[in-house]
């Protein structure tokens, strides 16, 4: 799966507010591929985007564990 593709099916069942949360952190992400960089932690990313309204640490991980609650809830439907 492309990280496009992954944006969009997190994004599928989102409200606007995770929407929006979820395209600032993948902006922050793709400037560290970018720039070659390989750290993609949590903490780093939620540093990095804090002026662009990407929020702590504990909330990122919430959203993910959220949505990856959500898409394997559709994976296993027949």
């Amino acid at each position: 799966m492309k990280n496009e593709d992954l944006l969009l099916k997190l994004k599928e069942d989102a409200t606007p507010r995770t929407k929006k949360t979820l395209d600032a952190i993948y902006e922050v992400c793709s400037e560290q591929m970018e720039r070659g960089v390989s750290d993609f932690s949590i903490v780093t990313i939620s540093k990095l985007g804090a002026k662009r309204g990407v929020p702590k640490p504990q909330s990122i991980r919430n959203i993910l564990f959220y949505q990856a609650i959500n898409m394997s809830k559709d994976e296993l439907q027949p």
